[in-house]
């Protein structure tokens, strides 16, 4: 278990580098973009860019998770195969463009919609035939190189994005940044991974594929489906301006989280390696959450404490709702870095039943919760919304120890507590900071502090 946690550690800290230059570059790029097109303009463009999102994943039916989460690689054919399905499947989202823009633009109520939608959908072939270079890189635990990879589509999403905008290009600035970033990560991961593709459609290599990513895919879907919430509710009662304020302050969150998605993306592949081993699986679990809560909660207490300041000074007067909704995002992305990886290991162990019956509650309840208090509230309740949807993660933590057996999360919960109480500090006054000093008092905070050091001194020296 030591060598597969040193080439995680090491796998780790690459992602790490990489998400680090990364969200200087997005947080550069990402305000001057929407200092220069306005909120409506950004709001149309995140509420296409939500459906699209959705419907990738729609049409990945599980290709990339095939491919990446068995336990024995995948042979050529497999991978070929993977790339068939995915651009046929791409081609199916492409037919699909023109009429649920159109259904888009008439539920929304704003003009562009339409337009941003076609053009976004149009990259589906792209976007997923991309998921197979990159989950062989991933396979290999080659992160230094989906990092560079990452990294080289993120800069020209916002070096050609910001051009745009500057030019007075408005909503076709991120679009076509959009499409920038798809063919610069497709040229990569193609080139970097080696992989030269091949056409095949073989029936038993599509139904031993399927068997498992079709159960995994309706899943992710489930999941997805929170997504929606955005640009079919808050976009729709409160305008695309609300929406954009939602979508910033989701952008803002995983900046400040991109540690817990760089471990989650580590995990698998080295959970799939020991997906056999129950006791080791659930040290695994045991071990990440710890890393994903306290890399995470720290960051997001101490940007709740600038935020009055920082996102109208950054973003300009006309995105103050972003602070508004943070905290709340912010709790919600504290509760994802408690139990995502619950999730993660019931999927390699092929329990996908069980984490979609926790996604079908929780957009349930983020959904329902949304169109009862958004109307009454505003953009305080869709927060009220995504705080409720919390609650639904002890079904999958009571799933998880049903099947893996017990995981300790008493240390990270209290982090996670501790953290969150800043977040509000704005109702709570100062007494807020009592939370982190508490968890920072803990001798189990330093020990386990202390033995990520030399894990991590390990790793660096290897």
């Amino acid at each position: 278990m030591a060598g597969l946690r040193t080439l995680a550690w090491r796998g780790g800290m690459t992602m790490a580098a990489r998400q680090i230059l990364g969200m200087m570059i997005s947080f550069a790029g990402l305000v001057t973009l929407a200092r220069t097109i306005g909120p409506q303009a950004y709001g149309v463009y995140v509420s296409a860019l939500a459906l699209h999102t959705f419907l990738v994943l729609f049409f990945q039916w599980g290709t990339d998770a095939f491919l990446l989460r068995r336990a024995d690689d995948p042979s050529p054919a497999h991978v070929d195969q993977a790339l068939s399905l995915s651009l046929a499947l791409g081609a199916a989202g492409v037919l699909m463009a023109w009429p649920v823009g159109r259904l888009a633009e008439f539920w929304i109520g704003t003009p562009g919609v339409a337009l941003a939608v076609t053009t976004l959908f149009c990259g589906m072939p792209l976007q997923l035939a991309t998921l197979v270079p990159s989950a062989i890189l991933q396979r290999r635990m080659a992160y230094r190189t989906v990092a560079w990879a990452e990294l080289a589509g993120h800069s020209a999403l916002y070096g050609v994005a910001v051009a745009a905008a500057f030019a007075g290009w408005g909503l076709r600035a991120p679009l076509a940044g959009w499409w920038a970033q798809q063919v610069t990560m497709a040229t990569a991961m193609f080139v970097l991974s080696g992989y030269r593709p091949r056409l095949v459609w073989r029936r038993h290599l599509l139904s031993e594929m399927l068997s498992y990513g079709l159960g995994y895919s309706a899943s992710v879907w489930l999941w997805q489906l929170r997504i929606l919430v955005n640009p079919l509710i808050v976009a729709r009662i409160l305008g695309p301006e609300a929406a954009a304020s939602v979508a910033i302050g989701a952008r803002l969150v995983d900046a400040l989280s991109f540690m817990r998605l760089v471990l989650s993306r580590v995990a698998i592949p080295a959970l799939g390696r020991i997906q056999t081993d129950r006791g080791r699986l659930v040290r695994a679990v045991t071990e990440g959450v710890r890393l994903q809560v306290l890399a995470v909660a720290p960051a997001m207490a101490v940007f709740a404490l600038l935020a009055p300041w920082l996102v109208p000074l950054a973003f300009g007067k006309d995105w103050g709702p972003v602070v508004t909704i943070f905290p709340f995002l912010a709790v919600s992305s504290l509760a994802n870095s408690l139990f995502s990886l619950h999730s993660s290991a019931l999927y390699v162990i092929g329990r996908n039943g069980e984490v979609a019956f926790f996604h079908a509650v929780y957009v349930a309840v983020l959904g329902t919760a949304a169109a009862i208090l958004v109307p009454h509230l505003g953009l305080t309740g869709y927060g009220l919304a995504e705080a409720a949807a919390v609650l639904s993660y002890f079904l999958l933590r009571s799933l998880a120890e049903r099947e893996l057996g017990p995981v300790d999360i008493t240390l990270p919960l209290a982090w996670a507590a501790g953290f969150s109480l800043p977040l509000f500090a704005a109702r709570l006054g100062p007494s807020a900071w009592l939370g982190p000093v508490a968890v920072l008092l803990l001798p189990a905070t330093w020990r386990t502090l202390a033995e990520w050091w030399t894990q991590l001194k390990e790793a660096a020296s290897g």
